[in-house]
């Protein structure tokens, strides 16, 4: 997997380095209703797009999993409240080993 990164790292620069040679005119950017123009390179208005686009995605992405990240978190406080109760019951005795699963059967976080 890492030689693929370093196999298509190398062409996507080369990729947005040739894009942006290749975009160099100035273009007018306004917020039609508001007297507000600014004059920019074409490569750069779209890149601006770009991180935007991934920004938001990326907060979304975050945003949605909330409550994924709240059952782990739940879970997690759940098993160790079952960890201090098998040791109070254990006492001096050896431990014993307990694996939660969640429900798709997978180790629990």
């Amino acid at each position: 997997m890492k030689i693929l990164t370093w196999i298509i790292l190398p062409l996507l620069t080369l990729l947005l380095a040739v894009f942006a040679v290749a975009n160099r005119e100035v273009v007018s950017i306004s917020a039609d209703p508001f007297p507000f123009t600014v004059e920019m390179p074409l490569f750069i208005v779209v890149f601006i797009a770009l991180f935007i686009g991934l920004l938001a995605g990326g907060f979304l992405t975050w945003w949605r999993q909330g409550r994924w990240r709240k059952t782990a978190r739940e879970n997690r406080r759940e098993v160790g409240r079952l960890n201090q109760q098998l040791d109070g019951q254990a006492g001096n005795g050896d431990r014993q080993m307990v694996q939660v699963k969640d429900g798709a059967g997978a180790p629990g976080l």
